[in-house]
């Protein structure tokens, strides 16, 4: 399976680290050719214990670019780029609205899974990422959210949520089997699109949480 990884942050890393050592083709796309380079050299951009050994070891299913143009060959594209805080404490969705932006100018005829799995607030994958998909490409279009629900760490646990409101999408392979990191049958959650946007803020806001104390 090939799978398009936009954002080479903490979330991009790990999630297309661990896709490629079960097998699968990930290109990581950002706009930072420092992280880029550094991938293509195999050396993560980010620390976590046991991620440049892993990285190393799925090299040649492994590379980096700042260019979309391959985005039509994908079977999944995950959106996992950053979405920092303003000022006022609110979401800041530029780096989303971009990748969005990309994929729709350079999405082709293939069906495609795609998946975001940036932080954002309940209502944003409905209410901005789908109307923004539709408006470039001129088609109807159904996203999902996926998150697992582990400690954040390179050792996955725990039961993935997975965000549709088409039991389709659910039942894609690379959410209901890859995405799981584990084989066919693995427990997972199907929930809904906006539900799954708060389990993902509500996570990320308890690991900020815990990162202080």
């Amino acid at each position: 399976m090939n799978i398009s990884v936009i954002g080479a942050g903490y979330v991009g890393m790990i999630t297309g680290v661990c896709f490629a050592d079960r097998g699968n083709k990930v290109t990581f796309i950002d706009v930072d050719r420092e992280k880029v380079d550094k991938i293509n050299n195999l050396l993560p951009p980010i620390y976590e214990e046991g991620l440049e050994e892993m990285l190393k070891r799925n090299g040649g299913k492994i590379d980096a670019t700042d260019d979309y143009a391959h985005l039509p060959d994908s079977d999944a594209i995950f959106i996992c780029v950053g979405t920092p805080s303003r000022k006022d404490g609110s979401i800041n969705l530029d780096y989303v609205k971009e990748a969005v932006r990309n994929i729709g100018e350079h999405m082709g005829d293939k069906w495609s899974v795609i998946v975001v799995k940036s932080t954002v607030l309940p209502g944003t994958t409905e209410g901005v990422v789908i109307p923004m998909l539709e408006k470039i490409t001129g088609k109807k279009v159904t996203l999902a959210r996926a998150k697992d629900i582990k400690k954040m760490g390179f050792e996955f646990g725990g039961i993935p949520c997975i965000g549709s409101d088409l039991k389709m999408i659910v039942d894609q392979k690379v959410l209901k089997e890859e995405y799981v990191f584990g084989s066919a049958g693995s427990p997972y959650v199907g929930i809904k699109i906006k539900t799954k946007d708060l389990v993902k803020l509500n996570s990320a806001e308890v690991f900020d949480i815990c990162r202080e104390v």
